[in-house]
């Protein structure tokens, strides 16, 4: 059977009855595709380039050459298009709701596409109130995949303990027939860059629960990675290892990475956006490892040899080592490299750089197991 074709952003507002709003967009085009809208006004253009968290410098070149060009009124080749809204429809009267505003003035918003090649597209919305301020994320989806996902992370910050940091506002949640939406409090700010140890291990220290300990038993990654890896000779070896710890667990976000991080510009407080993963009980480090693997996977590109190193340097970093202690899983870390490893493999499936994720598993497992 084929594939079904992406949902497009256009589904989000097709509504029965008469539009009676008409807004324009510019678009901006990644693989031919449109993935990022934009309001027609220039300044609110400019202002909604923080929906796309660019990683590589060539992308925050680009990112930023626009905002400047669209600052200084200079012509760009990007397409327009007009969305026809009906403004009675429930996500669209979610969508005003959220911001206020005066009657029978629809809010500006820009909107960025999710990858259109994973099951459960999701669409980000970056609202602006009536002062042009952006206010509002809202992260929209159609179909059970992406419905799945919404009510799963708005399940995990609607429970999570107020104590914990990091963790955007919760503002509402829309349950329509066709859409499901979340809607966020608007966090300023940009991806972090370079050298983020004591940033990374600020915020995950604050996520260990020091009151309780577990064993690996415990763990939901841990059971759903027996499930899906049972017959696999990697697995029995790590559970040998694993048999014995007894560590204070962790919140797990699960896909802990610059590209779902807000720091703030102001006073460098840390955000963690991007929650349908969350576990209130997960594996300390394991969104560390994801953070060191995935980035120089995707972002920087690098050989299996060049991750093995960083990886060697993160375990010799001192902020880790810190982390390591508090958490009690000191000597650990090269089998929860392994784990984590097949985890994301086996378990997420991630699409995009698993043959690297892949060659990388093999080889941790050549150097630190089968070498023993």
């Amino acid at each position: 059977m084929a594939a079904s074709p992406p949902i497009s952003w256009a589904e989000l507002f097709q509504a029965k009855g008469q539009a009676d709003c008409h807004l324009q967009f510019r678009t901006v085009k990644k693989a031919g595709q449109p993935f990022l809208l934009l309001p027609d006004s220039r300044l609110l253009a400019a202002r909604s380039l923080s929906l796309y968290p660019a990683q590589t410098s060539k992308a925050r070149l680009a990112r930023k050459a626009l905002s400047v060009a669209l600052k200084l009124g200079m012509p760009l080749p990007l397409e327009k298009v007009t969305l026809a809204i009906v403004t009675g429809d429930p996500f669209a009267s979610f969508l005003k709701e959220l911001v206020g505003g005066k009657p029978g003035r629809f809010p500006s918003f820009a909107l960025l596409a999710g990858n259109p090649n994973v099951e459960g597209r999701r669409f980000i919305l970056l609202l602006f109130d009536e002062r042009d301020q952006p206010a509002v994320v809202v992260k929209a989806g159609i179909g059970e995949s992406a419905s799945r996902l919404i009510r799963k992370e708005s399940a995990f910050l609607q429970s999570a303990p107020p104590s914990i940091g990091g963790l955007p506002e919760f503002l509402r949640t829309l349950s329509s027939v066709k859409v499901e939406a979340l809607a966020l409090r608007y966090i300023e700010g940009d991806s972090p860059q370079g050298e983020v140890g004591d940033g990374i291990g600020n915020i995950l220290a604050n996520w260990i629960d020091r009151q309780k300990r577990v064993g690996i038993e415990d763990v939901p990654a841990w059971q759903n990675l027996k499930e899906r890896t049972s017959s696999n000779p990697l697995l029995a070896r790590l559970t040998g290892e694993f048999a014995n710890l007894n560590f204070h667990p962790a919140i797990f976000h699960g896909d802990f990475a610059p590209w779902n991080i807000k720091v703030s510009s102001k006073d460098g407080t840390w955000t963690v956006l991007d929650w349908e993963r969350g576990e209130k009980i997960g594996f300390p480090t394991w969104d560390w490892l994801h953070y060191v693997i995935q980035t120089g996977i995707l972002v920087d590109k690098l050989a299996t040899e060049k991750l093995v190193e960083r990886l060697q340097t993160l375990f010799g970093a001192r902020e880790f080592q810190n982390y390591l202690k508090l958490s009690g899983l000191e000597g650990a870390e090269k089998y929860l490299a392994i784990a984590y490893l097949l985890y994301s493999v086996e378990v997420l499936q991630q699409t995009e750089g698993r043959q690297r994720a892949t060659e990388l598993l093999a080889r941790l497992a050549h150097n630190w197991i089968a070498r023993e």
